[in-house]
């Protein structure tokens, strides 16, 4: 199995029942909480070569939201790609952990 494929399954079962037990909503790898005055959106993103990803985070006021390049996307389907760069926070790690790659390893 890849190293990507396996982020994957490991994420979906760690980090996605925790994401759930917080209110987050969503398909993997795009959630979304509604919370008062807005939406907390994030995204797992994976490297394009493989083995490597981060979380990305943004808020935005409810509804439906107008972007930068003029397209209205209903609030029921925005995802942090769609918010303005300014408004994302960026959740990673420099560096590859050793305890996560002997995790990917042991599969």
């Amino acid at each position: 199995m890849s190293q990507t494929l396996d982020a994957r399954m490991i994420l979906k079962e760690t980090l996605v029942p925790e994401l759930e037990s917080e209110g987050f909503q969503g398909k993997f790898p795009e959630f979304r909480r509604i919370e008062v005055g807005g939406l907390q959106l994030l995204s797992i993103v994976f490297d394009k070569n493989g083995g490597g990803f981060f979380l990305e985070f943004s808020k935005c006021s409810p509804g439906d939201m107008e972007t930068s390049w003029g397209e209205v996307v209903p609030e029921r389907e925005l995802t942090v790609a769609h918010t303005p760069v300014e408004s994302r926070a960026r959740l990673q790690q420099k560096r590859r952990s050793k305890q996560f790659k002997r995790r990917l390893v042991s599969l």
